[in-house]
């Protein structure tokens, strides 16, 4: 948000699901059904950047914020 912001809107955003051996190998994370994966994500990041209201959410893959953990997770709200 921050990028595109500062470029007067000209931040073009590629996503993709990349490969087992960089989210196995290096994010530590299992790399089940990944365009499924992708799909939430993007769910999320149109919540994101909409800035209707703090996001939440909770799919198979992702859930925000986070239950259990430190305990100090809330729904967050982009103010950019």
């Amino acid at each position: 948000m921050t990028i595109d912001h500062l470029s007067g809107g000209r931040l073009i955003l590629g996503i993709g699901v990349s490969g087992p051996q960089v989210v196995e190998g290096w994010y530590g994370q299992p790399f089940p059904r990944p365009l499924e994966r992708t799909r939430e994500w993007v769910q999320i990041f149109r919540a994101m950047i909409a800035r209707e209201q703090p996001v939440e959410f909770h799919g198979r893959h992702y859930d925000l914020p986070l239950q259990g953990g430190a305990g100090l997770g809330k729904p967050l709200k982009l103010i950019n």
